[in-house]
């Protein structure tokens, strides 16, 4: 039998544990909301390009990802016409991936879902009386940690 590894009251566990939850919840209301399709890795993926064409090794940088498992990613939202490759505007020899129209309306449902549970949070921070100096508190102490992970990554970032 295996092991469950709980997190006994450790602030860092009890954010893990919460992460593992929320990402969870994220997939079930995509699922539920007919987002079947879009995993968070592939919502990453359209965020980074909701915001500018890119390349597949800016995307694999920005994402973290290796680009064997990048380009296959890519090419499955290419065959889904969720992508599509487009001409660089100032080197015709460069492609980059762009959103086709429906990658757009994917990623515009998809991200309201996903704040829609954000909303749930606050709606239930506000019911059960969590006072805003709590909140922000907590927000504080969770950006502190996040920041810090994020340096922690950048230590491991390849040359």
């Amino acid at each position: 039998m295996k092991e469950s590894w709980q997190p006994h009251g450790s602030l860092g566990g009890i954010v893990i544990l919460l992460g593992q939850n929320l990402t969870n919840f994220g997939k079930k209301e995509l699922v539920k909301n007919g987002m079947k399709h879009i995993s968070w890795g592939r919502f990453w993926v359209l965020q980074a390009l909701n915001e500018a064409p890119q390349n597949q090794a800016s995307l694999c940088k920005k994402l973290d990802q290796k680009a064997p498992s990048m380009i296959d990613m890519l090419r499955r939202l290419n065959d889904e016409k969720i992508i599509k490759f487009i001409a660089h505007p100032n080197d015709v020899r460069r492609k980059e991936w762009s959103l086709t129209t429906k990658g757009k309306k994917d990623y515009q449902k998809a991200k309201k879902i996903l704040r829609n549970i954000g909303f749930k949070m606050d709606t239930f921070l506000k019911e059960n009386k969590v006072e805003p100096s709590e909140i922000q508190r907590v927000n504080e102490i969770l950006s502190l940690l996040n920041n810090q992970l994020v340096s922690d990554m950048s230590e491991y970032q390849e040359v």
